[in-house]
């Protein structure tokens, strides 16, 4: 990020956001960015009809039963970001491809790169999920709930997965547009509200109680119905710049830090 942290007193997001992956560990943290043992500590949270569909689980891709699924389905790695096998027709699926494209992120140490503590004990697997799908144009509606001391505060909706451009918009509980962005760039017009916003926000409040900070992925599917995503301890590990650069003041001083380092796993 060009500049050092003072690690005494951090300010800014990106900072505390490394503050973070030091000083606060907990072992519960790996079950949370476990993305198939996440899905039974979400259910008992908030409810298993939020939660995917999963068909089946692996070690490595040799073991991959291609018999037993579906002709729509998803292939992922629990413990890496990135590396899916998204197949929309089972008999058109390159098996080649897919089985390196997870090879390659099986053999991905996600901890290493940024030092997310939360993933160092992650036992990679092979997960594979209900296909879900929208309208096809878009790809899925994604709502990141950005939540501070255990309250939401802000929704990042993401369009446009599907197709040549991303784009991101921040609003507030209200679902006024706000001006800045962070990683994609900002959206051109606004959406509507989902009718299910003040679900989304509930939800997120329940995840997130008690941390300093957590971010909760939903997705909303086209009969207006709400699935966990994911959850996420430091976006983009805290080291993407803000737009504008104040933003990144602004965000941090909604972390109130643990007076004292927070340590019972490692």
């Amino acid at each position: 990020m060009g500049g050092s942290i003072d690690f005494s007193h951090p300010v800014l997001f990106s900072e505390k956001m490394q503050w973070l992956k030091l000083h606060y560990r907990k072992s519960v943290f790996t079950t949370m960015v476990d993305k198939y043992a996440a899905k039974q500590y979400v259910a008992e949270r908030i409810g298993n009809q939020y939660i995917t569909s999963t068909i089946a689980v692996w070690d490595d891709t040799d073991s991959i039963n291609t018999d037993s699924l579906p002709d729509k389905f998803v292939l992922k790695c629990t413990h890496d970001s990135g590396g899916l096998v998204i197949c929309a027709d089972k008999n058109s699926l390159d098996w080649q491809s897919a089985k390196k494209t997870l090879q390659t992120s099986l053999n991905h140490n996600y901890y290493l790169a940024n030092r997310e503590w939360p993933y160092k004990n992650v036992h990679p697997r092979i997960i594979a999920e209900e296909y879900l799908e929208n309208d096809g144009s878009e790809g899925l509606h994604d709502y990141k709930i950005w939540c501070f001391n255990g309250e939401p505060e802000y929704i990042q909706y993401i369009t446009g997965r599907i197709g040549k451009h991303t784009y991101e918009g921040f609003y507030d509980k209200s679902w006024k547009l706000q001006s800045f962005h962070y990683h994609n760039p900002l959206m051109p017009t606004p959406v509507s509200a989902p009718r299910c916003l003040d679900e989304l926000i509930e939800l997120a409040r329940k995840l997130s109680l008690g941390l300093p900070f957590l971010r909760c992925d939903f997705y909303v599917l086209q009969d207006g119905s709400i699935r966990f995503g994911e959850m996420t301890f430091y976006p983009m590990s805290g080291m993407e710049n803000w737009h504008p650069a104040e933003m990144n003041r602004i965000m941090g001083d909604k972390i109130q830090l643990p007076n004292d380092p927070i340590i019972d796993g490692e």
